[in-house]
This record gives C-alpha cells, structure tokens and sequence, in this order.
C-alpha cells in the first residue's frame, strides 16, 4: 500500500537554552493562521507533520497540517504526581487548588495545548520517571487526538531508560498521518471545507423547526448546509395527482435541452421541492424514499398512467418520493430561492441546501 509522504519537522531548542518554541507564533483570530486562537502558548517542542508538496503556510491554511507538542518535567518521578490516580475526590482536588497544590495541572496543560493551538493533534509530557510505561489517553480509537506522558532518564550504562516506548509512539504517529483512511483526516477534510464555504458565504441561519432525528428516528439528521433539495417542475395539478397515486416523480434524461444531470448534489437529494409558473412553489416537500433515480422508458411511464404524452425517444430519470409530513402545508416564496433558474430554463431540474429552501420559507 502507498502511504502519503509526509514531510515532519522538529522545532526545538536544547538543554539549559530553553527559550520561546519558534513554532508558536503570535496568538490570531484567523483560521487559516498557525498558533493559538487566543493567548500565545509556548510549548518546549513541537513535531509538525505535513505532505510533500506543500509548504507548512498551505498546510496550515487547508487543515493538513498535524502538531505534536511536548514538555519536559524535571522533578517528576512518577505518573501519579502528574495526573493523579484516577480515582480522586474532585471536591478535595478544588480544596488542594485553592491551596497551591494543582495536583493535575500538567493534564489541564496538555489539554490546554491541543485545544488552543490549531491543528494541534497531541500534547505529551516527558518526565524521569522510573520504569514506568506510557501512559496514553486518546480521544476516539485512534492514536490522535491524544494526551499522555513519557517516562524518560538516563540508565546505569547511559541508555535512555523508556526510550523505546517514545520511538514506538513516533513510528505510530508517522503511520498514523500516512494513512489516507483514517477518521481524523476525513474529519480534517471537512473542517476545511464546512468553514472555508461559510466563510465565503457569510454564514446562514435557519430560524425555523427542523427534525432532530433522521428518517427512521434513529440518528441526527444531515446538517441543513449538507442537506441536498432537488427543485423539480411541476405545472398542472394532473401531473401532481399522479405523484401523489404513484410516488414517482420524472426528470427528463439524455442530452436535450432542460434533461437532469446526474450531479452528485442531485443523486444524493433527501427532498424535493416542485414548482411551476409563475414563481409559484408547490406547498411542502416530498422526502425522496432512495438515494438515486430509476430509468424509465417512455412506455414504462405510461403504463404506469402517466398523464402526459412522453417523448418514446427519451429516457426518464424516476425518483422514489412520498409527502413529508413535517413539511406539510409549508409554503414558499419561489422567488427568493438562491440559484432560481429563469426563462427558458426554469423548467430545468437544479439542486439547492435545505439552508436556501428555509430562505424562501414564509408562513
């Protein structure tokens, strides 16, 4: 399997010269920027992985970028000192606060660090502790996002005592950024893009209820600036008996003038909204039951009563739909939909965000 090549970093500065990480820069409002989104923080050093073709600026700005932090506690001898054990009184623990003995401060730390510096994906303690083996918290299941400490000392013949669980931990993240597949590059991915078009957009606001569970009541729905409308033509109340008997809905196929194309905002369309003349809009929206259009003949349509005269010459895009109850009895102002289609192409079947439906929405 080819894996991504990653190109890695260490910003680091050694020994008794300890000084500003030079990594950190200087703490911005702005997403695609590097550091911190509030106060400048300033861990002692940083892996910073990104892909080879990209400078770390670009990077950063498309969310590619993966920040690894560490520090290193001199005075610590063990796990316990840092993160306490697990099963503390958390009411005795803001009574020994109060008092000056922040017995998990180092964890808050960490927690401070991933949080606050963007596409921080780990923060990591190093300490001379014992023979102590890591200790590794991860958010999900996989090795990022995480937090966790590192026991690391000097041994009797001058080995790094614990090195081998640090070089096993960085041999695991390299693979772990490598891999194409993984949940935090797709959540990635869609951070970049969910913000880059509200951005660009200025944002949207539904005011109006939404179902909070899908279709079957089990999951939450898609989000509304996800959630695909498939505008479709309707123009005489024959032709919308007919949806309402059959629970089909047609689109023209082929390459003539206002046929469907089977974009994928279309095939994957959760709704369908129907219009006519006049910048009219049919009340409601019908949920479309599968993702995805049959072909039909022109025969098949019409022994499925259809009726109007269809083209023998054409194939027919069908979708399953039926009314959706929550959306019964709403009406709409079809001139105010963004990306409307005008003239001679208002018959053209075009997909628009369940966002740009609420838009024209009005009671």
């Amino acid at each position: 399997m080819q894996l991504r090549c990653v190109v890695f970093f260490l910003h680091f500065l050694p020994g008794a010269l300890w000084q500003q990480n030079p990594f950190v820069p200087a703490s911005s409002d702005s997403r695609t920027e590097p550091g911190s989104w509030t106060r400048r923080m300033r861990p002692d050093f940083t892996l910073s992985f990104w892909p080879d073709g990209y400078q770390l600026d670009e990077a950063e700005a498309q969310e590619l970028a993966v920040h690894v932090h560490f520090d290193a506690k001199y005075r610590v001898e063990n796990i316990t000192e840092l993160f306490g054990d697990g099963d503390e009184d958390l009411s005795q623990e803001k009574a020994e606060q109060k008092r000056g003995n922040y017995k998990r401060v180092d964890l808050l730390k960490m927690h401070a660090y991933r949080d606050a510096i963007r596409r921080s994906e780990g923060a990591y303690i190093l300490y001379p502790g014992g023979f102590n083996g890591p200790t590794r918290f991860q958010g999900f299941h996989e090795i990022l996002p995480g937090l966790g400490a590192f026991a690391l000392k000097p041994g009797a013949n001058g080995e790094a005592v614990g090195l081998q669980h640090f070089s096993r931990f960085v041999d695991e993240v390299i693979g772990h950024v490598c891999n194409r597949a993984t949940a935090r590059e797709q959540s990635s991915y869609h951070l970049f893009h969910v913000y880059r078009a509200d951005e660009t957009g200025g944002g949207a606001t539904v005011e109006g209820p939404m179902p909070e569970r899908d279709v079957l009541g089990i999951e939450r729905p898609v989000p509304p600036a996800e959630h695909s409308v498939l505008v479709g033509w309707c123009d005489s109340e024959q032709q919308l008996d007919w949806i309402r008997r059959t629970g089909l809905y047609n689109f023209r196929a082929g390459h003539r003038r206002g046929s469907i194309r089977l974009e994928p905002a279309i095939t994957e369309a959760r709704h369908l909204l129907l219009h006519g003349h006049g910048n009219k809009a049919w009340p409601g929206l019908w949920r479309i039951k599968k993702r995805g259009p049959r072909i039909f003949t022109a025969e098949e349509l019409l022994r499925k009563g259809y009726p109007c005269s269809p083209d023998p010459e054409v194939i027919y895009a069908v979708f399953d739909v039926e009314p959706d109850p929550f959306y019964h009895g709403w009406k709409w102002d079809y001139a105010r939909l963004p990306g409307r289609k005008a003239a001679f192409a208002a018959a053209e079947p075009f997909s628009v965000s369940l966002v740009g439906v609420f838009s024209m929405h009005h009671v």
